[in-house]
């Protein structure tokens, strides 16, 4: 059998001849090739070829005559393309009168080369079918007479096959376009009404449809309109499968006077399957593009800062929180370091561990400006040996800084309850103690040796006394006094007199500076006497911290009240060192009581202003506007 196959294969030639070609690997059709003129003559003389592709360049100036005469003689119907870089026209005329020249071209990368080929041979086609044509008019001519009757049939017969046969290839080359147009069509939609008007559109020169129409199962009520146009149209209704699955049908309608043929539906059945492929790319890609929307939205919808990272904490992915607490947008952060885009930083966070829950602390700007986030990271693996990290970033500064307003708040609550219950316990001995001394006033003559020492001791039951119904009222929380008038003099003695035993016990002396005359204002005595308390405090606290430090520092605290045109100013300021002032403040009761001895003022129309520079200001600054009577 191998014998047989090698003849075969030895006998089969092509039907173009290409003779001194450079590079026969960059022929795309089939050929035969001989590099020189002796095998070329070898080749005709055993094959006749149809084409002969000549490069007269590379044949001898003294061999062309004869190998083109020998050629001309072994088949003077052969199409020769001369390729000729030089086009010499003595050499091309001398071959004008032996060969068929089909086309002069100047070399093999020409891009008419395959055209001219093909062109020489349906001309040499053309010549041999005129050749039996020719023949076959002898024949017939010569039976003319005896056969004019059957010729005449057979001629009509012929002639009406071929007319069925271009009928049929003009038929077939429309549903080639046409398929072809469809599936182009298909391939393009991006949803499923613009699938059916473009596969429309493709088979409307060859099948004449009105229109197309793609129906899910679901759609029950679009088939019935369908099954009611049947009066009106020729439908054809062709399942939708995928996976074996009827998910629908795909409906074909012309003009009811034009029925589809089998070829028609053959072909339309061919056109289904790739719609019904890609009705199910698209109804994924739908799915997708739902899933992918609702996860955005899921992820955006966060309200803490998401970030999905690398390892080497490189940025994937962000949330809108996480874009707008950096101030720039989503899509520039990706590929950013994470410490940089969000905190500015040029390398990780101290305390940073990916994977695990952990604190950072970030300084701001603004002095004392202190930002907390409590981190929580997840480790996702999607690919082996490359991990993606979840970062969920919750800004806890305003919840730490309200527990400890609120643990500030209980400690000032429990004081205060502490100090009621103190007060109480001491009012009735010092009423006591002042009712005997004015009982031993009033049976003394007056010259005794110790009525000097009698009086001093009233007196001092009686501030004793004084202090602690300041200390109660302190206490009270009086809702009758939310709008009574006020004297600052009153606010500001009230103050002094419970802080100023813990500052004389501390050596921290306190100086009063009041007006003669009243200054009335609107307000809570109690409310604003504890903002004076916590701003005085304050001072107190930075004083005693020197103190502590310097043994030769003594401590003054100056509290001013003051009357301007519009309001009334106090004034608290105190003898720190300028370079030190910094370095005494405590950020967190610091800012806590500041925050609510402003409060309070800004509630009774006032305002506070707190300076640790200009010392000629003083280090705190409450303003309250003349009440208009």
């Amino acid at each position: 059998m191998s014998a047989v196959v090698e003849r075969e294969l030895v006998t089969f030639k092509s039907s173009v001849l290409l003779i001194g070609h450079p590079n026969p690997e960059k022929v795309a059709f089939g050929a035969d090739f001989a590099p020189t003129v002796s095998e070329a003559a070898e080749k005709l003389r055993q094959t006749r070829y149809p084409v002969i592709v000549s490069a007269l360049d590379t044949i001898p100036t003294r061999a062309r005559s004869e190998f083109f005469a020998i050629m001309s003689k072994l088949d003077p119907d052969a199409q020769h393309v001369i390729v000729s870089a030089s086009q010499d026209p003595r050499a091309i005329q001398e071959l004008f009168g032996k060969i068929r020249i089909a086309r002069l071209i100047a070399d093999f990368d020409d891009p008419r080369f395959d055209e001219s080929v093909q062109k020489a041979l349906e001309d040499y086609m053309a010549i041999k079918q005129n050749q039996i044509l020719l023949q076959l008019i002898r024949e017939q001519n010569q039976q003319l007479t005896a056969l004019s009757g059957q010729l005449e049939e057979r001629v009509e017969k012929r002639q009406k096959n071929l007319v069925r046969a271009h009928r049929r290839l003009e038929m077939a080359t429309r549903k080639f376009e046409a398929l072809q147009r469809a599936l182009v069509a298909v391939h393009r939609s991006t949803t499923v009404a613009e699938m059916e008007r473009l596969v429309n559109d493709a088979l409307l020169l060859a099948l004449k449809l009105s229109w197309t129409r793609i129906i899910f199962a679901a759609q029950s009520q679009l088939e019935m309109l369908i099954e009611k146009e049947r009066n009106n149209f020729t439908i054809l209704g062709i399942p939708m499968l995928r996976e074996a699955q009827k998910i629908g049908h795909i409906y074909f309608a012309r003009k009811a006077s034009k029925p589809f043929d089998k070829d028609e539906t053959d072909f339309l059945l061919q056109i289904s399957e790739a719609i019904s492929l890609a009705v199910g790319r698209l109804t994924a890609l739908q799915l997708s593009e739902e899933i992918k929307k609702q996860w955005e939205a899921t992820f955006n919808a966060v309200t803490a800062p998401v970030s999905l990272m690398t390892s080497e904490y490189e940025i994937i992915r962000v949330n809108t929180s996480y874009a707008e607490k950096t101030g720039r947008k989503a899509a520039s952060l990706v590929g950013k370091k994470c410490y940089e885009a969000l905190f500015g930083r040029a390398q990780p966070c101290e305390g940073c561990k990916l994977g695990f829950k952990f604190r950072i602390h970030q300084k701001g700007q603004a002095q004392n400006n202190l930002t907390i986030f409590d981190v929580s990271s997840q480790q996702i693996s999607f690919e082996k040996d490359f991990f993606t990290y979840v970062n969920i970033y919750r800004d806890v500064s305003e919840q730490l800084k309200l527990e400890r307003q609120i643990v500030e708040s209980a400690k000032m609550a429990e004081l205060g309850t502490i100090g009621s219950s103190i007060a109480h316990e001491l009012n009735n001995p010092i009423g006591g103690i002042i009712t005997f001394l004015q009982l031993m006033k009033m049976d003394m003559k007056g010259d005794e040796a110790y009525a000097q020492d009698i009086s001093e001791m009233e007196a001092a039951a009686q501030r004793c006394r004084e202090i602690i119904h300041n200390l109660l009222s302190f206490t009270r929380k009086s809702e009758t006094e939310a709008n009574e008038q006020v004297d600052l003099r009153d606010v500001v003695r009230k103050a002094v007199q419970i802080l100023e035993l813990q500052s004389r016990s501390m050596g921290v002396k306190l100086e009063l500076g009041l007006p003669d005359t009243p200054a009335i204002v609107r307000g809570n005595i109690n409310l604003l006497s504890h903002a004076l308390m916590n701003l005085l405090q304050t001072s107190i606290d930075g004083v005693l911290k020197i103190m502590r430090e310097d043994v030769s520092y003594s401590g003054v605290i100056k509290v001013r009240l003051s009357s301007g045109e519009k309001n009334f100013v106090i004034e608290i300021s105190d003898n720190r060192p300028e370079t030190r002032l910094d370095q005494t403040a405590l950020p967190s009761v610091l800012g806590l009581r500041q925050t609510v001895a402003a409060q309070i003022i800004s509630e009774a129309g006032g305002q506070l202003e707190i300076s640790s520079e200009a010392r000629a200001s003083g280090s705190a600054k409450i303003s309250l506007p003349r009440p208009v009577f």
